[in-house]
């Protein structure tokens, strides 16, 4: 309710703001579009000395005298001046401009003269999204990287990301800092970074690659306001749900009875699991019904302000987020159980102008989040929920007495809201500043700029835990006398003083010094010398790790045509031991501008863009751990020494030491091609890849067991990884109807070309030259149908195979299936990732969507979430499950036999429990509609918007019980719809 209030207060103070003035005479209004038709938003209009700015829909209103000078202008597009008239300002066009740049690491780089590989996308796609980090926004709109959350809790809502098969480091503003928790409104770019030129200057720390942030700045123009409220409704995406109480009993007697036992309950006792006339005897309680509420909360404020003065740039954002979790809560309970997760963010930039010629950047960034969630954890309770069938007790004994039994202790209702609660709190900070001299005086072109950052995080987890009284209903079979048995006690809150904190520092140090220069109409040149330093202390380490880069980099282009562009690196890290700490990493990249050859000038009027590019580079990777290069020494059992029978603690040596341990090395081939064809109506980029990974850190497998210590990490193993990146864009107009269609694909694949590892009699059991994390196991030849055929087949060692258990390959022929019949048990083909976006305009309506999608991905599905009765007989059972080997079903199960013992046989590692978890997933879609220009402006607004959208929307994957990202038993993954409102002033 406060955010609510607050957002009403905000906008009646706005909404009470003078009126801008334009000045006097004759009143216009007009659409910027670029030349494909799309309107353009945010384009500085400059009139009279004032300056405007075009809204989402590119509409402007302007005053002005009749011919007077009207200058459009935007990043990317050539300026345009027209004389004020209604004819000519009715609609505006603006050309691509041949300098539209992309965000690198230290520098904007003319799209046109790009020879890296890189992906990017902007503020207008991350603001659909409505989640809580923006790793989540960005799943199918970056060819290259794979987004995967396997979680919905909102307090850990931060996805994996695998970028050309290698997890890639994150910085902010140029700066390693992993802050994804964060408002979309505040990011200009996210751009990733995937070849060796781009990260070169990163030295030891690029072999990855790097997701690069670029935060806002201010925005030219006179000041502007925007205010957006939403609010939405989440879902869980996939909840799995068991079998009730009476088909559980029917299976639980025939798993029985396949064991050679006896059935345990009766007809009668299945009968009242059904009807549930005996709910405390016979319960068939639904826990996810029972402490899941079937929604929960989302919203989100944001309220920026943008603009510039003659001297200086400024933006400023505020964001308040609130997300709320699934768990019922107790009205008796004076704290809330209940998991949510709240942020509050500030950030400022601003770029002033002290002299002509010095420039200073200040920026911070605050962020105060936190999180609620039951004592016990949100994990456990869902773990206990895939772990606990519904007949195992009722959820209350007696009164509020909760029930439970001698083989489950913990009353699932009771974890969710008598185990206390748990508190987490993150405060971060960052501040910024950078000063910029140019030295045109000394020579044209040249500039030098000196930058430092400091950053700060606290993170504190308050655990308020509690122990609760839980009852076991006893009838005595004689006389039916009632008795309970308590397990546990009502416990208190833990004491608040148990907290645990700590905290982190990063400090960074940059100079660069950069020169420029065109001479001759033919010649360009670009220059780039960095020297930076970073001292992080983690949490958790008592010594600080410090990354030392100095580096160059040269571009040079020869009539705009042929392109060239070479980098070097100097770079240290002090997790080395001495001597050992510091390397060398080149890059170098060539291009050809085909397009622009005279030879080619008769395809020009379809024809907008060739080129060819190409780039090597080395880089490194820290992956040693904690000073691995030393030899330490920890506390060891304790020893009784004389008559008094003393303790003393001994000691013990830790991990052998490395002294030669050194970093990770890549060699990154890249060859890539952009092209454009009328008028850039339709882009497409192609890269073709081959990385090769060498002095990986590995742990020999030929070490042998006798030492008694653990061996070191050493620079033994190599890898590769190959792939194809494509990227094409059309866009079209007709008349109002403003489209596109945009999407990438990646075909990505992986070999381990050394993997240290015992010799194997077989070469099918060698990991080396298997697709990188290949899975091993038995390959599944379906079910034995008969027990004369299983008795007839090889069996695992130590177990007598009946009709309905699984039928192994014998790939040695011995007669026995055992670890020298493991071999690959996944098909060998490349990893897709894909992602298409498509959407339109007309006049004030919008719509949006996002598809996104994996191919050829397979998963374990063995575990509690498929098998039945794990944990000897006490585990949940599914509908997957119904499904199992029956006499009568033997030509159509498709799941083994049941069985309470948990089988080395069934249950082994084997290709029957891989299955394809490729999918298709809607992962956006927005509609909105703008007010017309006049309707904003009766307001006193410049631009009123209400949209819809939504996150996780529609799935069709094979695995159709299972989500094919969240399949651990964790909080489920949420379906979001959101509506909300963006007004601007």
């Amino acid at each position: 309710m406060r955010n609510i209030y607050l957002f009403y207060a905000i906008l009646l103070l706005l909404f009470n703001l003078p009126a801008t003035s334009y000045g006097q005479s004759v009143q216009f209004e007009g659409i910027v579009l670029d030349q494909n038709g799309q309107a353009l938003e945010g384009v500085t209009i400059t009139v009279d000395g004032n300056d405007l700015t075009t809204d989402r829909l590119g509409h402007f209103q302007l005053s002005t005298t009749l011919g007077a000078a009207v200058r459009f202008s935007l990043d990317g597009y050539q300026p345009k001046t027209v004389s004020a008239s209604k004819e000519n300002l009715k609609e505006i066009r603006l050309e691509q401009a041949s300098g539209k740049t992309v965000n690198l690491l230290y520098q904007k780089v003319p799209k046109s003269r790009l020879l890296q590989s890189v992906s990017e996308v902007g503020t207008e796609d991350l603001v659909k999204a409505p989640v809580n980090n923006v790793r989540n926004a960005i799943a199918g709109r970056l060819a290259g990287l794979k987004v995967n959350n396997g979680s919905g809790n909102p307090i850990f809502d931060g996805a994996s990301l695998t970028l050309r098969g290698q997890s890639p480091g994150i910085m902010v503003d140029g700066v390693f800092r992993d802050y994804l928790s964060m408002a979309p409104e505040e990011i200009e770019s996210i751009t990733v970074l995937k070849d060796g030129l781009s990260t070169a200057l990163l030295g030891q720390r690029g072999s990855n690659g790097v997701l690069s942030i670029k935060t806002r700045s201010g925005q030219p123009g006179k000041l502007q306001i925007s205010l957006k409220a939403q609010t939405g409704v989440q879902k869980p995406l996939q909840l799995q749900r068991p079998l009730g109480a009476a088909q559980w009993a029917t299976l639980f007697n025939e798993a029985m009875v396949n064991d050679g036992g006896s059935r345990v309950y009766s007809d009668a006792d299945i009968q009242a699991y059904q009807n549930g006339t005996d709910p405390l005897g016979h319960p068939n309680v639904d826990w996810f019904n029972t402490i899941l509420e079937p929604k929960s909360w989302y919203s989100r404020y944001n309220l920026y302000a943008s603009g510039a003065s003659k001297t200086a740039k400024y933006f400023t954002s505020v964001d308040l987020l609130s997300n709320d979790g699934l768990f019922k809560t107790d009205d008796k309970n004076p704290y809330n159980t209940n998991t949510n997760f709240n942020r509050v963010s500030i950030r400022s930039n601003i770029e002033a102008s002290l002299t002509k010629s010095l420039s200073l950047n200040v920026g911070v960034y605050g962020r105060i989040q936190g999180g609620n969630e039951p004592g016990t954890s949100s994990d456990n309770i869902f773990d206990a929920l895939y772990n606990t069938p519904n007949n195992a007790y009722p959820v209350f004994a007696r009164g509020d007495s909760l029930g439970t039994s001698s083989d489950y202790q913990s009353n699932i209702w009771g974890l969710s809201t008598r185990s206390g609660y748990t508190q987490r709190y993150n405060r971060d900070l960052s501040f910024d500043v950078a000063l910029k001299k140019t030295l045109d005086a000394v020579l044209p072109g040249l500039w030098v700029r000196v930058a430092g950052t400091y950053n700060t995080s606290l993170s504190e987890v308050t655990n308020r835990n509690k122990t609760y009284a839980s009852f076991q209903r006893l009838v005595n079979s004689s006389t039916n006398a009632v008795t309970y048995q308590q397990y546990s006690t009502n416990g208190q809150l833990g004491n608040p003083s148990g907290i645990s904190q700590s905290i982190s520092r990063n400090v960074y140090f940059d100079v660069r010094a950069g020169y420029s220069k065109d001479w001759a109409n033919d010649h360009s040149l670009n220059v780039l010398l960095i020297g930076n330093t970073q001292n992080v202390v983690n949490a958790y380490a008592n010594l600080p790790a410090i990354y030392n880069v100095v580096g160059a980099q040269a571009s040079y282009a020869y009539k705009n045509r042929y392109l060239a562009e070479v980098a070097l690196s100097y770079s240290g890290f002090n997790g080395y031991a001495p001597g050992q700490r510091w390397g060398v990493f080149p890059a170098i990249g060539l291009g050809w501008i085909i397009s622009d050859e005279p030879f080619m000038a008769a395809t020009k009027n379809w024809l907008s863009n060739l080129k060819l590019r190409t780039t090597y580079g080395r880089n490194g990777n820290i992956n040693v751990g904690y000073f691995a290069y030393g030899q330490y020494y920890g506390g060891g059992n304790s020893y009784i020494i004389g008559s008094g029978a003393t303790s003393v603690s001994g000691v013990t040596m830790s991990a052998l030491a490395n002294p030669n341990i050194t970093w990770e090395k890549s060699d990154k081939i890249n060859v890539g091609m952009d092209l454009g064809l009328f008028q850039n109506k339709f882009t497409l980029s192609v890269d073709y890849y081959n990385n090769r990974f060498f002095d990986l850190a590995q742990v020999r497998g030929k070490n042998t067991g006798l030492l008694g210590t653990a061996f070191p990490n050493e620079n033994i193993g190599r890898e590769r990884y190959t792939g194809t990146e494509f990227e094409l864009t059309y866009n079209g107009k007709s008349g109002d109807f403003n489209y596109f269609v945009s999407g990438n694909f990646t075909a990505r694949r992986s070999k381990s070309l050394y993997f240290d590892e015992v010799n194997q009699p077989y070469s099918y059991m060698n990991r080396t030259g298997q697709q990188v994390g290949q899975a091993f196991g038995y390959i599944a030849q379906g079910l034995f149908s008969s027990d004369a055929e299983a008795a007839a087949s090889p069996s695992t060692e130590g177990y007598v195979a009946k009709a309905g258990d699984i039928k192994y390959a014998d790939l040695n022929g011995d007669g026995v299936i055992n670890y020298l019949d493991v071999a690959p048990i996944t098909p060998n083909k490349p990893i897709l990732i894909y992602g298409v976006s498509l959407g339109f305009s007309w006049k004030g309506l919008d719509l949006s969507v996002l598809v996104e999608g994996n191919g050829n991905r397979y998963v374990n599905i063995a575990g509690n979430r498929t098998f039945a009765f794990t944990n000897n007989g006490k585990g949940q059972a599914w509908p997957i499950d119904l499904d199992r080997w029956t006499p009568q079903t033997a030509a159509t199960a498709t799941f083994p036999r049941l069985s309470i013992a948990n089988s080395a046989h069934n249950q082994a590692t084997s290709s029957f429990w891989y299955r394809s978890a490729s999918y298709v997933r809607l992962k956006n879609a927005e509609i909105g509609y703008t007010l017309p220009l006049k309707w904003s402006t009766k307001l006193k607004l410049s631009n009123v918007r209400f949209f819809v959208n939504g996150q996780n929307l529609l799935t069709a994957t094979p695995l159709d019980y299972l989500d094919p990202e969240g399949l651990t038993n964790q909080y489920p993954l949420q379906r979001v719809m959101n509506m909300g409102v963006n007004v601007k002033f």
